[in-house]
């Protein structure tokens, strides 16, 4: 990264207080961003398998969870309660490597003496991480929370939706795949692709951010697809050309925008899957 321009980044971030907007310049030019006296760094591609396995604590059902002691609870307190008082020891294992993964700092430092001591301790009965020599509380956490899944092309879970119909969604889509009998390639197939149509070589690409290369392959799907349906445009009807979507647009859907689109609710995905 150039440094001059990172520090004026920063520089005008801090005097700011923030702001989406600038949030965006370092999700795009994947720059770590500052956090407290911290930096909350990209996560690349090389870790992307202990990435998807930690990031899973950040992804956990918190309101729609059924659990009435959650619904009061900030997110942090969620998983402190979860990991003590349900014996899900593994959400707290998974909270403490995602924080050391994104922050850059062990988990564990020696002391004057030569012992080990923790770097990065989760207190329960205040819901408090101590990362270093700072703190974060329920509320900073919330921020983390959000920067962590936005810089890395998580989508947050979307609360407001009804559970019952997020599954059905999800159902029909497993269907769909199923009907069309085409299974969905796994992320070393993904590389493959972007290896076959650039000049990235794979270990070009295992440097690369998660982020980028979530766009990346999202971005070539998508000219691969417009460029395909060109050709047939000839032989499409006039209604069905009106759907191609050019690879400039912006095709990117929440969950939310993608059931919406269904313009169904829940019954409706539901006797379409049990049709099956």
């Amino acid at each position: 990264m150039e440094a001059n321009n990172y520090e004026k980044i920063v520089e005008l971030y801090n005097t700011l207080g923030g702001g989406e907007e600038l949030l965006k310049v370092f999700y795009t030019n994947d720059y770590p961003i500052p956090f407290k006296s911290l930096k909350i760094y990209p996560v690349q591609m090389d870790l992307y398998f202990y990435f998807q396995v930690f990031s899973q604590c950040l992804l956990e059902p918190h309101k729609t969870s059924g659990d009435i002691k959650a619904i009061s609870m900030s997110y942090l307190r969620y998983l402190c309660y979860l990991g003590a008082d349900k014996q899900r020891p593994e959400i707290l294992v998974f909270l403490s490597e995602l924080i050391s993964m994104v922050f850059k700092i062990p988990k564990f430092v020696k002391n004057d003496k030569g012992e080990k001591t923790y770097n990065i301790d989760i207190n329960f009965d205040e819901a408090i991480i101590r990362v270093g020599e700072e703190t974060i509380d329920e509320k900073e956490f919330d921020t983390f929370r959000k920067i962590v899944l936005e810089q890395n092309a998580i989508e947050p879970p979307d609360e407001s939706l009804n559970p019952e119909l997020v599954k059905a969604y999800k159902e029909l889509e497993q269907f769909k795949q199923k009907q069309s009998n085409i299974k969905m390639c796994d992320i070393e197939g993904q590389i493959d692709i972007v290896i076959a149509q650039t000049s990235y070589r794979k270990d070009e690409i295992l440097k690369m951010t998660i982020r980028t290369f979530s766009h990346l392959f999202e971005r070539l799907l998508m000219i691969t697809n417009y460029e395909i349906q060109s050709l047939l445009t000839p032989y499409m009807e006039k209604k069905d050309q009106k759907s191609i979507t050019h690879y400039l647009a912006d095709n990117h859907r929440t969950l939310k925008e993608r059931i919406e689109k269904e313009s169904m609710d829940e019954s409706s995905l539901r006797k379409i899957v049990e049709g099956q």
